[in-house]
């Protein structure tokens, strides 16, 4: 490869870079956003509860939980959208 092609290759893989980090930076100022309209009694509850769970279920049980509820985090984040943003009138 010429030395131009590996210039371009960079090029090209340094914009697609750039474009991941500005969505990224938008995914987590929209989660953020989200997380300052919950209450904080919930956060802490819902941690309570999380934290009772994983010592009650054990390692390989709170890993198991924790990969089920990545995989749904998609739907988790939906919902949450749903029930924070308002459809204008």
């Amino acid at each position: 490869m010429t030395r131009a092609s590996l210039t371009q290759d960079i090029k090209v893989l340094d914009q697609r870079l750039t474009v991941q980090r500005t969505l990224l930076r938008q995914r987590s100022v929209r989660s953020m956003q989200t997380l300052e309209q919950v209450n904080p009694l919930w956060l802490v509850g819902l941690g309570l509860i999380a934290g009772l769970l994983s010592g009650r279920l054990g390692l390989r049980g709170a890993f198991t939980v924790g990969s089920m509820g990545f995989r749904a985090q998609r739907v988790m984040q939906a919902a949450a959208y749903n029930f924070t943003v308002r459809p204008e009138e």
